[in-house]
This record gives structure tokens, sequence and C-alpha cells, in this order.
């Protein structure tokens, strides 16, 4: 099994809630013109749309993106609306649902300086203040994974008990990662969460199998073939 790590490719998304024309599949003009010939497409109705069920990563994050990149293919976010009626259908119990309790003012009375704070829960804006900005920081890339498994498409009845036949499989999901300020072992860690593998593999010498983490284009590969760095 290898890694393949590379910069993402952005493929051109129409939000599902704009149809498209039968005769060319371009997005059909709706909605009001706003003077200059332009077609306005109508706001979509977030309250009868059934959203797509976004990646544990997106629903998990204190601070959800525009872009979800751990689901294949990605999901992409057009509002704020949008954003928290996909989380309210798929993760209602999300912090940002939960409301913050600001700081008690400082009494003007100056006998009740004396006096021990009222308690107030803080935990959960204590929590998502130093991790909110850390979610959106990074760089967008795309993981990919190769690995084989047995092709069970070409077993027949005379051949149950012949060993199975192997092909090669292919996953690639995409995700932020803070490229610049990790060392190589949080890299790893990172880009193993991505796949969900985190659990199964981690660096070191003590725990999971050997694998290789490539990357294309590497110098002193043949060509623009993928070169192992570990």
């Amino acid at each position: 099994m290898f890694f393949l790590v590379c910069p993402s490719k952005m493929h051109p998304y129409i939000h599902p809630s704009v149809p498209r024309s039968p005769s060319s599949g371009s997005p059909a003009p709706l909605g009001p013109s706003n003077g200059a010939n332009v077609q306005i497409p109508p706001r979509p109705d977030y309250a009868n749309l059934n959203p797509r069920r976004p990646s544990e990563h997106w629903l998990n994050s204190l601070n959800p993106g525009w872009i979800d990149g751990a689901s294949e293919p990605p999901i992409f976010f057009f509002s704020q609306e949008e954003i928290a009626m996909t989380m309210l259908t798929w993760n209602p119990g999300h912090p940002m649902f939960k409301p913050v309790v600001s700081a008690a003012p400082v009494p003007a009375d100056s006998s009740a300086l004396g006096q021990p704070p009222a308690y107030i829960d803080t935990t959960v804006a204590a929590s998502d203040a130093p991790q909110a900005g850390a979610a959106q920081t990074g760089y967008q890339v795309s993981v990919v994974v190769h690995f084989s498994a047995p092709d069970l498409t070409n077993l027949t009845k005379t051949g149950i008990r012949s060993k199975p036949l192997l092909k090669q499989i292919k996953n690639t999901k995409l995700a932020i990662i803070d490229v610049i300020h990790m060392d190589r072992c949080a890299f790893i860690k990172a880009i193993l969460a991505v796949h969900e593998y985190a659990d199964d593999y981690s660096p070191g010498v003590n725990r999971g199998p050997p694998f290789k983490m490539s990357w294309t284009g590497s110098s002193g590969g043949r060509g623009h073939s993928a070169k192992p760095v570990l």
C-alpha cells in the first residue's frame, strides 16, 4: 500500500438547485433580471432540500468549511444557511447550535469586588476559540491511496476454491492539511486520517505494516512517476 499526495484539481460544480436546459446541458436562466440581461437564479429553498451526507471529518469539525474535500466527490457549499441546514440534518448536536454564554459584567459597586464571581460554564466557547482558526489553516491537498484487493467479479462455479486474482484499487480524497507547520510524523498521521486509517497505521517502528508514501514528479524518478520518500 502506498499514498500519493499532490495538489488537488478543482472541477466545475453546479449547485443542484439550478436546473439545466434540456438541449445544451448548461444551467437554464431563471429568476428576475438585474437590468443587464443577466438572469439571477432563485434563492434555494434550504428548508426543502435533502442535503447529501458529508464526511465524518466535516461533520466533526468545530468550524465546518465551504468545501468538504474528504467526500468523494467533494461537496461545495454556497452559503452559511446551507452549511447550517446540512449540519442540522446530519449532526444536530454540533457545538455550533449551542448558545455561547458571555462573561458576567464587572459590578459597579466596589463592595461586590471582594465576592467570588458566579460560575459560568464556558467550556464550549473556550474549546472552540483556539481550534476554529486551525481548521482553516493549511493547503488543500489530494490524498490518493492505492491497494490490492481480491477481484470477486471473475469467480466461477468451477473456480471457487482457486486463489482469487488481485486487482489494483485507487481511492482519492481531498483535505485541508497544514503541511508547512507539521513535522513528518504529524503529516503522516494527517494523511492517514483523511482515509480513516489512523487507527490501523501509525508512524514508528512498533505499529503497523510498512507502506510507501510518494508524490508525483519527485526528483530522481523516471519522468513524472511517483517516487517513494519513506
